[in-house]
């Protein structure tokens, strides 16, 4: 160590503090990329939990499709789709697009969803039953081969549906959350009324046709009710922020509020009221239906706050790691700088010091030396050692100054002697 240079010790002390800190730079941009990239799982789960949206509603109206085909009453009821097969392609369309978008996901999220994938390939089984009914069956009579295969419709609509809520359970941001089960509550809420719907219809045009008279279908249609409002609270209490306008608007609306009051009429005095079930429960316009109009605006939410959390998360990697890089070239530019600092001074007095003790010193020495007997002795004029500093490299030029004086002295001494 005795003849390692100043500079490399300089460079050695200093090189520790500098590993350290980007050491600790890069953990912590480490850090706030796999923060950016939990956000980004996060986000991906919320959209993805948004996706069966479309193909619940397919499975619906398909559902409704079917069952009014079957019973022969189209006219009666203002469908969004009408035509089985029409129904049918657009529940296709939409399992294939939502199969699409999930194989681009994580291996955790392709799981979830593979055994909803693999009921809903029970529906090509479905609608082989549903052709092969002959027109002269799709009678009343029938009542109870519809009510079956609305109950298998909704048997694979709540196997998409309990893969979705796997799925969303993992969200961790609030706000995505509650927007993930508002439109899992909202998508209960319109299969509630869909189910309401079928009991009714069976209940007037089944059986003994003469309304809801008989102890199982009360309880039955006054339970699915009783359901329907309860969810209500629930979507009441888990809105809030921008979720809460958007839930009383819901709440609000004509057709959410009068649809339990016609079952509510329909127990009690046990008539349906066909057309105001229909009128309340159906559209021809399905993006008008109060639920549906909900439901999309709580979607927008969430995409909104996906969008804005990937934002902020991919603003905060890159400043980041731009102010961790500036850390990093002000701390070896700051390291740097004092090392200059010391090695220039030192350098410079290292060189004076050698150009004192080899020339400008000897020099004035030997002219003091070689005066001629007889004459004055004159102290010859001799640049002192100079430092552009105030440390202790100034102290030793003062040493090297008083070390040149003497020595001077001395030479003039012995000339005189």
């Amino acid at each position: 160590m005795r003849r390692v240079p100043i500079r490399m010790k300089l460079a050695g002390a200093l090189a520790v503090p500098l590993s350290a800190l980007v050491v600790v730079t890069v953990l912590e941009v480490r850090n706030a990329a796999e923060e950016a990239s939990k956000i980004q799982d996060q986000t991906a789960l919320a959209e993805i939990s948004l996706g069966p949206t479309s193909i619940l509603s397919a499975i619906e109206w398909e559902r409704n499709a079917v069952s009014v085909a079957m019973l022969g009453m189209e006219d009666a009821f203002n469908l969004p789709v009408e035509d089985p097969a029409e129904a049918a392609a657009q529940t296709n369309e939409a399992i294939a697009s939502f199969r699409a978008e999930v194989d681009r996901q994580d291996q955790d999220i392709i799981d979830a969803y593979a055994p909803a994938f693999t009921v809903l390939d029970g529906l090509d089984e479905l609608r082989a039953v549903e052709a092969g009914t002959p027109e002269a069956d799709r009678v009343i009579s029938k009542i109870d081969d519809v009510s079956g295969l609305f109950d298998d419709y909704t048997d694979i609509r709540d196997q998409l549906v309990e893969a979705n809520r796997r799925v969303a359970v993992a969200i961790d941001d609030p706000l995505l959350r509650q927007g993930a089960d508002l439109v899992d509550l909202n998508s209960t809420q319109t299969d509630l009324v869909a189910i309401l719907v079928r009991d009714l219809l069976v209940a007037q045009v089944g059986g003994a046709g003469d309304g809801v008279n008989t102890p199982q279908e009360i309880a039955l249609i006054s339970r699915n009710v009783g359901h329907l409002r309860s969810n209500w609270a629930t979507m009441t209490a888990a809105a809030t922020g921008p979720y809460v306008p958007l839930l009383e608007q819901l709440l609000a609306s004509e057709e959410v509020q009068r649809f339990p009051e016609v079952v509510d009429e329909a127990v009690d005095t046990g008539v349906v009221d066909i057309p105001a079930v229909t009128t309340y429960a159906a559209s021809e316009d399905p993006d008008k239906l109060a639920y549906t109009v909900f439901g999309r605006q709580v979607e927008d939410v969430v995409l909104e706050r996906a969008s804005d959390l990937r934002a902020a998360a991919e603003a905060r990697q890159r400043w980041f790691l731009v102010l961790a890089l500036a850390a990093v070239l002000v701390a070896t530019l700051a390291a740097w700088l004092v090392s200059r600092s010391i090695t220039r001074p030192l350098r410079s007095l290292t060189r004076e010091a050698k150009e004192m003790a080899e020339r400008r010193l000897p020099d004035a020495v030997l002219d003091i030396l070689e005066t001629p007997l007889g004459d004055d002795v004159r102290m010859p004029s001799i640049a002192p050692v100079s430092s552009t500093t105030r440390d202790e490299v100034a102290d030793v030029a003062v040493a090297l100054n008083t070390v040149q004086d003497t020595a001077l002295d001395l030479a003039v001494e012995q000339a005189v002697l």
